[in-house]
């Protein structure tokens, strides 16, 4: 399970805003190994060990002009990613989708290829890949939602949507293109009504409040530091919708908490990523293995294509909030 907040602006040079701002946190179990973030080559699936603890790059002395980079993390069990954004202005988080029908049943597809390939093939625009990669293939993976951004253009797509073909409700649809504005996603339907949905979202709006202006590519330590707290909540929230479901034991806390903490499972990590088409993408990450250990913290700017590299990169310990 994981948790999204996202304000979209598009062309919002107008007042100096940053395209996308995004928060998120991932929740897994602390027995699944995974890699923290780090630069790869497309095709070149959780092979390396950069951003790992020993902090060594094996790209560091490879001619990299020209190249499409991916930066994120990585599944290793499976070699897949729960998200990345590469040089060439695209990007791609993925959530999994709590159903029934999902309880017990195998797949033969893994969900984190789908940011994998996203991220890596740059021929295709968000919505050419969901129809001619995604549309056929939606059954052969266990339940989930994805967010794709091809530097232009956000969509949402759910292999548990409908087609939209009934008339039913479009915020059910298995495709949306997205319009300028807020969104929650945790591991329902976009912007379902989750007592953490509704709270990631307003973390992220009172932040966003606080952003400078112009955006120069980089967020302010004020407004990092306010979405990391945010999205360390651990309190279980009250649920006072109208038909609020009964839910009891773990269930409770993986609805209503934004920062889950339970025997084995749990918030692994908290990304922030910050997009503008003139700065490229500054991609702020804390991980910890279990909810009692030092964090460790992590800041880097993925540029653009046309002028890619590597300005900052900064691998620090910081105190549990």
């Amino acid at each position: 399970m994981c948790l999204i907040a996202l304000d979209y602006q598009p062309g919002s040079h107008h007042d100096s805003r940053p395209i996308l701002l995004l928060v998120a946190n991932r929740d897994e179990f602390y027995r699944r190994t995974s890699q923290k973030a780090s630069f790869w080559k497309p095709g070149n699936h959780a092979s390396s060990t950069y951003g790992r603890d020993d902090d060594s790059d094996p790209l560091e002395n490879e001619d990299l002009t020209g190249i499409d980079m991916i930066y994120g993390g990585k599944d290793l069990l499976q070699g897949g990613t729960w998200l990345a954004c590469s040089s060439n202005g695209r990007f791609g988080i993925i959530t999994n989708f709590h159903c029934d029908q999902d309880r017990g049943k195998q797949y033969p597809r893994s969900r984190g290829e789908i940011v994998s390939t996203f991220t890596s093939v740059s021929s295709w625009t968000a919505r050419e890949f969901a129809l001619s990669f995604l549309q056929d293939k939606l059954e052969e993976y266990a339940g989930f939602s994805v967010l794709l951004f091809d530097g232009k253009t956000l969509i949402c797509c759910t292999n548990r949507g409908n087609t939209g073909d009934d008339g039913s409700d479009p915020a059910s649809s298995w495709f949306r293109e997205l319009q300028p504005g807020l969104y929650g996603l945790s591991n329902h339907f976009l912007d379902s009504c989750w007592p953490r949905t509704v709270q990631a979202k307003k973390v992220l709006a009172l932040a966003t409040k606080s952003l400078a202006r112009p955006y120069d590519g980089k967020l302010e330590e004020s407004v990092v530091n306010d979405l990391l707290e945010g999205f360390a909540d651990t309190r279980i929230l009250e649920d006072n919708s109208p038909n609020a479901p009964i839910l009891e034991g773990d269930v409770v806390t993986l609805q209503r908490a934004v920062c889950v903490r339970l025997n084995g499972y749990g918030t692994r990590t908290t990304t922030i990523i910050c997009y503008d088409d003139r700065t490229g993408f500054e991609f702020i990450e804390k991980n910890f293995e279990t909810p009692y250990e030092k964090e460790s913290y992590s800041r880097e700017v993925i540029a653009l294509q046309s002028h890619f590299g590597r300005n900052q990169n900064t691998h620090s310990q910081c105190n549990p909030l």
